[in-house]
């Protein structure tokens, strides 16, 4: 269709000069003093912001179908703020200087339910981000927020995934910024928040900071008084009283007793702890000896037992390595007849790469066997590979996963297990002459020769390319696997050709991409067979007699980890070598003769009390120190601090 230039929602009257930008433009149209709907909607959001209630609630939801609580005052404001203008520091000082914003929270019994009609003022939290700049201001520490340089403000981070170790801020409410919406923002006081503010790093880290202003406020203070109010002043704003004065004054004293009784309290504790731990120690010492004399015990009871289970799984180990043996002699007959039973009147022509292409840019590079190695990038990707061919039809295609030692797991993956996924496979054709002209082919009968449990060849042609489903080959790794798709008839070519076959491999588990594999492509449409992988249908073209061990290898590898029976013997054997398992009770008695072998820790309510007294001797050598870091804590977590009131 046309193009549809930018437009305002709406018209109004509005000056701006002719080579304005777009920018520029919408500035001069939402200040327009002709434009009221701007101006409604800021100075309801001030108002809002300073009063803790909008005059259309919620702040956002501006409609015909929700009214101002005051329509007079929200038309007075808007008629204000663009006479002014549109001074913002203007709106806010006419509302600041009003009565309404100076009432106090204080409520009677006629006002006390009233949350609309701002008969008091409407107590609030600190948002968290003010929160927590406030906090560091007041105890002139400076912020350390991960990722960003240290003094940074909270206000000033530019994303939200920029976080604090202990969540204060996410705790106490910032929004996640998924929407424009003011709801996102919580001011609840939970029990989350509250602990983030008593006991949480963030307050304590502040606090006890050697380089914030507490330890020089203490110092340079004549007297406890004196530091008294300067806290008072700096924290809370406003004068500290008499009597918060003489309290504070008055628990300075308790520092010096509390100490005391800590010391005497930890001499009691570690007298009795010297008696109850020698008792422990012997009680320790005698469950020892008679656990490892019970062990003794045991391994007397059960040793003609565990000498008759060793032999027996020697006996049988010898025979599961004797029936492995065998049956791998015999490996070349399995293979003639795996050959006899899967080869297929099909023929296949395999393709060589004219051009290739990853959406991870991982590099695709053809090999001299018109297979492709995959390397570099194994992010999910989607291979686009074109082939010019002169074939006069095309009916199916076949992609074989190959072995490809460079890889972690020797491929055909690229992943330590050698494991892939085929989330969709794609195929198109096109005359050389008009290669952008293709036609896709759509696929159907899906075969493969092996597929992990839970995928399928046919989800690879389901239409779905992100899914996480499709061709894949776990547990069988480093080793050929080959599946086939076909197309219901066969289409036909003319002259030059070009295929186009895309592998989309979209599954999130990592590294799980094709390293290496080859494209061939068939005559025959419909109901196409397996068949045989393009090595092993070379190898049925050899006559029986003179296939060997050697020319064989690439089918008995391939047999040795895809046979049922050859994996069974395998396993019996690998199972058969583990030692015996050991005798249950013998595990018990060991694992309790370990934790007796350890000294007895020291009590933990000993352990505690020597750090606090640890601690103590520290606040007792700065007594005003400690006092200034209590008081400082006491006022950050007071309502006076955390509350706009």
């Amino acid at each position: 269709g046309a193009d549809v230039p930018p437009a305002f929602p709406y018209e109004c009257d509005f000056s701006a000069d002719s080579d304005a930008t777009r920018r520029e433009r919408l500035a001069a149209w939402m200040t327009s003093p002709d434009n009221e709907y701007f101006a409604r909607s800021y100075v309801n959001r001030l108002w809002g912001y300073l009063t803790g209630t909008g005059l259309i609630e919620p702040l956002d939801d501006i409609r015909a179908g929700n009214p101002p609580s005051n329509p007079e005052l929200l038309d007075y404001l808007t008629t204000y703020f663009i006479e002014s203008g549109f001074d913002s520091e203007a709106v806010v000082r006419e509302i600041c200087n009003s009565r309404t914003y100076q009432l106090s929270v204080a409520t009677n019994r006629w006002n006390q339910l009233d949350s609309q009609n701002y008969s008091h003022a409407k107590a609030r939290r600190l948002p968290a981000e003010v929160l927590y700049d406030a906090l560091h201001h007041v105890t002139g520490s400076v912020s350390e927020i991960p990722g960003v340089e240290p003094g940074t403000r909270a206000a000033a981070l530019p994303d939200v995934a920029i976080q604090l170790p202990d969540g204060f801020l996410n705790n106490l409410g910032r929004p996640v910024r998924e929407s424009a919406c003011e709801c996102e923002r919580s001011d609840d006081l939970q029990l989350g928040p509250i602990m983030a503010l008593v006991s949480g790093p963030t307050v304590g880290t502040a606090i006890s900071d050697p380089d914030c202003a507490l330890p020089t406020l203490a110092q340079e203070q004549n007297s406890t008084a004196e530091m008294v109010r300067e806290l008072y002043l700096r924290i809370l704003s406003r004068e500290a009283t008499d009597d918060e004065v003489a309290a504070v004054v008055q628990a300075e004293g308790f520092i010096a007793s509390d100490h005391d009784r800590l010391v005497a309290e930890l001499g009691e504790k570690e007298s009795w702890w010297r008696e109850e731990k020698q008792s422990l120690e012997l009680k320790r010492k005698a469950a020892l000896a008679e656990t490892q004399q019970a062990i003794k015990s045991r391994s007397a009871e059960i040793a003609q037992q565990r000498a008759e289970a060793e032999e027996k799984r020697k006996a049988d180990l010898a025979l599961a390595e004797k029936k492995l043996t065998e049956y791998a002699a015999s490996s070349l007959d399995l293979a003639n007849n795996y050959l006899a039973k899967n080869k297929a009147d099909v023929e296949w022509f395999p393709l060589a790469a004219s051009s290739t292409k990853s959406s991870n840019k991982a590099a695709l590079v053809p090999q001299a066997d018109r297979s492709v190695v995959a390397t570099g990038n194994a992010d999910k990707a989607v291979y686009t590979l074109a082939f010019e061919t002169s074939l006069s039809e095309l009916g199916a295609i076949r992609l074989e996963a190959l072995p490809y030692p460079d890889a972690k797991g020797g491929g055909p993956g690229l992943p330590a297990n050698g494991n892939f996924v085929v989330t969709e496979i794609e195929l198109h054709v096109a005359p050389k002459d008009k290669p952008d002209s293709k036609t896709r082919v759509s696929l159907v009968n899906a075969k493969a020769d092996f597929t992990q449990g839970g995928f399928d060849p046919k989800q690879a042609i389901d239409g779905n390319s992100n899914n996480q489903k499709g061709w894949a080959i776990s547990p069988r790794g480093g080793t050929t696997h080959w599946a086939v798709w076909a197309a219901k008839e066969a289409v036909q070519l003319s002259g030059q050709s070009i295929v186009t076959v895309t592998i989309h491999q979209k599954h999130n588990a990592a590294d799980h991409r094709l390293a290496r594999f080859r494209i061939s492509a068939s005559k025959q449409a419909g109901d196409v067979p397996l068949g045989l992988a393009e090595e092993f249908a070379a190898l049925s073209a050899v006559p029986q007699a003179q296939r060997t061990a050697e020319n064989a290898g690439g089918l008995l590898g391939y047999l040795e980890k895809n046979d049922g029976h050859w994996q069974s013997l395998k396993q019996k054997v690998a199972q058969l070598k583990k030692p015996l398992p050991e005798d249950g009770q013998i595990v018990r008695l060991n694992n309790r003769l370990k934790v007796l072998g350890v000294e007895t820790p020291d009590d933990p309510g000993l352990v505690q009390l020597r750090s606090d007294v640890a601690a103590s001797k520290n606040q007792m050598e700065n007594q005003r120190l400690t006092l200034a870091q209590d008081l400082a804590w006491a006022l950050i977590n007071s309502p006076a601090f955390l509350f706009n009131r």
